[in-house]
């Protein structure tokens, strides 16, 4: 066995086991309601742990339905093309009232695609526009702010200016 497959911390490590009495000593819970302990193991073996995801459920959605849209976009492509080539031969002509479907299901196709990178765009801007705003925000006047006695008479033009 190669050093990495050994660091592999996805690969299940083999160990045997043998059932046990003992709950204190017992390593692993079987979903009978058996203990098992260890055999032949030199150290306590580490906790699991998983990897941590940093993609959130909104990217990962995001990114499986353009993979659904480039894919559905391929097979109209497909279609059209394949029904036109089979339009060409006599007797067959009937086959382009299906490109012609279809061709025009796949630019319908494209002018959502088109949309949807639009949105996602204006979604981005307007996203950087308020971390931007929030960045060079002023921290709030003490009299607009409520703070007792910051209500002063040579500034109260300021703060009626606003």
């Amino acid at each position: 066995m190669s050093d990495a497959q050994a660091a592999d911390p996805s690969r299940p490590k083999l160990v045997l086991v043998r059932p046990t009495d003992d709950q204190a000593a017992a390593d692993v819970d079987g979903s009978d309601g058996a203990h098992y302990e260890r055999v032949g193991v030199l150290d306590r073996p580490e906790p699991v742990c998983l990897p941590d995801t940093s993609a959130d459920l909104a990217v990962y959605r995001r990114q499986v339905a353009r993979r659904r849209c480039t894919v559905l976009l391929r097979c109209l492509v497909g279609v059209s093309i394949s029904t036109g080539l089979i339009g060409m031969f006599p007797g067959m002509h009937l086959a382009w009232v299906f490109t012609a479907l279809s061709g025009l299901a796949a630019l319908g196709l494209v002018g959502l695609i088109g949309y949807a990178r639009e949105l996602e765009a204006q979604q981005r801007m307007r996203q950087a526009r308020l971390a931007r705003e929030e960045l060079s925000a002023e921290p709030p006047d003490p009299a607009t702010a409520g703070y007792p006695g910051a209500w002063d008479e040579d500034e109260a033009w300021r703060v009626a200016a606003r």
